[in-house]
């Protein structure tokens, strides 16, 4: 068999697979009190054309346990037809769709003397990962109609950032022009049906890029005297199931209102608690693969609070400090999470 053949079976196989694909599916949930009696139910209605395309949940009906109607939620999506298939090739870095299906060139190891390719081989294959934004936004949730026919719609934007952490573990700078893999909200409209609408947008400060995902580490000098190392993978080599927190982080995002009043939060970061790189290493250069220190979990927490009116006069401040408890006396007495 050619090896054009080979991979048009192996293409059948795989969309004979997802053709068989069934959902199962939660369409309702019922309340119940000590007793047993019904309080209320509620059901989960989808538009999805049949059981092998993704879930799209239109809509949730709320009843009362006399039949009567309780709570009716809509929702609408932003071109949610538009996203791809299964086991699409468009998707970026960080595994977010950006309508453009990744390149690898085929390299077979031993037709080539047992050689690993050149180091520029898999050149194509990083900026195809690229982020899009406007790929990126389809299927998003844009609005949420009420019972009482108000509602509230969302507007995208890609995340950014100023920062990126290294393998070293240490900040460098990162273009603010360059998207990064999924959606942040840049502006929701609240409409109750009667007042009105409120309008908030939100800005971002102090972007941290946490970790970009590698797929090509082609001369990295570790294991000493065994020499350097080759590796390629579609796939993302650290899986991000093992990045703790979100791949990127703010230090500060602001609310703005109609009226020009604002709500400032202000949270820890990268900068308050960078994690270390492992010291332990006899090879020339850090490795992705090496431990480091985690301190992932005392980021992202809410530090401080401030509410200013629409002429800029600060109203109201909140400052939270938490026990880390690694640190506090007697901590040998509680069981650690990390």
């Amino acid at each position: 068999m050619s090896n054009h053949n080979s991979k048009q079976s192996q293409q059948n196989r795989i969309e004979h697979i997802i053709d068989q694909l069934e959902w199962r599916k939660l369409n309702t949930l019922e309340v119940k009190d000590y007793h047993n009696r019904l309080i209320k139910s509620i059901d989960l209605n989808y538009s999805t054309p049949s059981n092998n395309h993704r879930l799209n949940l239109a809509s949730i009906d709320e009843t009362g346990s006399g039949n009567e109607t309780i709570g009716l939620y809509s929702f609408e999506y932003d071109n949610f037809n538009e996203l791809p298939g299964y086991l699409s090739k468009k998707m970026d870095r960080w595994g977010f769709y950006n309508g453009t299906d990744y390149i690898v060139r085929e390299y077979i190891f031993w037709e080539n003397g047992g050689n690993p390719p050149s180091d520029d081989f898999f050149n194509e294959h990083d900026p195809s990962r690229n982020a899009n934004e406007d790929f990126a936004k389809k299927g998003m949730l844009k609005k949420i109609i009420y019972t009482t026919k108000g509602f509230t719609s969302f507007e995208y934007e890609a995340h950014r950032a100023t920062k990126k952490v290294n393998d070293n573990k240490q900040l460098i700078s990162f273009n603010s022009q360059t998207p990064i893999g999924g959606m942040r909200i840049k502006k929701t409209e609240n409409n109750s049906g009667s007042s009105p609408n409120e309008i908030i947008t939100y800005q971002y400060e102090g972007g941290t890029l946490h970790y970009e995902p590698k797929f090509f580490n082609p001369n990295w000098l570790g294991g000493n005297s065994v020499g350097a190392s080759y590796i390629f993978n579609i796939n993302n080599l650290i899986p991000l199931s093992n990045i703790d927190g979100n791949h990127v982080g703010y230090s500060k995002v602001t609310e703005k209102y109609n009226d020009n009043s604002k709500v400032i939060y202000t949270f820890s970061d990268y900068n308050l608690y960078p994690d270390t790189a492992y010291e332990g290493t006899l090879s020339v250069e850090q490795s992705i693969f090496n431990k480091s220190s985690d301190k992932s979990l005392l980021r992202g927490k809410l530090i401080e609070t401030q509410k200013l009116n629409s002429s800029g006069v600060l109203k109201e401040k909140i400052t939270r400090e938490y026990l880390n408890v690694n640190l506090a006396p007697h901590s040998n007495k509680y069981v650690k999470a990390f």
